[in-house]
C-alpha cells in the first residue's frame, strides 16, 4: 500500500543500522546471566535529519535499561563525519551526504573501570592517525552523551 512504511519491509540501510545497534548494545546485556533473555526493541525515526543511527543507540539502551533489563553498563553512541578536511559529531544528513568519510562510536558509560567501545564503524578512506581521532572524539562525545543519560534515568526513577 502507498504511504504504509510498514508495507514496504525495511530497506538495507536501515538493516545495517538494526544491525549496528544491536551489535553495539549486545556487550552490555548480561545474556550468560539470563540466556533465555529476548528482547525486541523498535525505533521509529520520525525525522531523519543526520545521526539518527547514534540516537538509536541512545534511544534503545534506554528503552532497555528503563524496562529493568539487566546489563552491566550504559551504552552510548556518537557520529562523526569528515568535511572538508573538518571533522564533525552529529553531523547533519546533509553534512553526511557533502562528507568523504564518516562512522559511528558506541561505548559504555558509568559503572566502574574504563569505557570500552563497543562498536566502531567508519566509511571512506582514512590515515591510520586521522582515524584514531575521529574514533577518540567520538567515543569522548558518546560518554559525554551518557552522563545525560544517567540523569534522564535517575529523574526517571526519582518520579517513581
Amino acid at each position: 500500500v502507498a504511504g504504509d512504511p510498514g508495507a514496504r519491509g525495511p530497506t538495507a540501510a536501515e538493516k545495517e543500522a538494526a544491525a549496528l545497534v544491536a551489535a553495539a548494545l549486545l556487550p552490555a546485556v548480561r545474556v550468560a546471566e539470563f540466556p533465555r533473555l529476548t528482547a525486541d526493541v523498535c525505533v521509529v525515526v520520525l525525522d531523519a535529519g543526520g545521526s539518527e543511527t547514534a540516537a538509536a543507540v541512545v534511544a534503545a539502551c534506554l528503552a532497555l535499561a528503563d524496562a529493568g533489563v539487566p546489563m552491566d553498563r550504559l551504552v552510548s553512541a556518537a557520529s562523526f563525519a569528515r568535511v572538508q578536511g573538518r571533522l564533525l559529531l552529529d553531523p547533519t544528513a546533509a553534512e553526511t551526504a557533502s562528507s568523504d568519510g564518516g562512522g559511528l562510536v558506541a561505548a559504555t558509560v558509568g559503572g566502574a573501570g574504563p569505557e570500552l567501545l563497543t562498536q566502531a564503524a567508519a566509511t571512506g578512506a582514512w590515515l591510520p592517525d586521522a582515524l584514531e581521532d575521529a574514533l577518540d572524539a567520538g567515543a569522548a562525545a558518546a560518554v559525554a552523551v551518557g552522563g545525560l543519560m544517567r540523569g534522564v534515568l535517575a529523574e526517571a526513577a526519582a518520579r517513581c
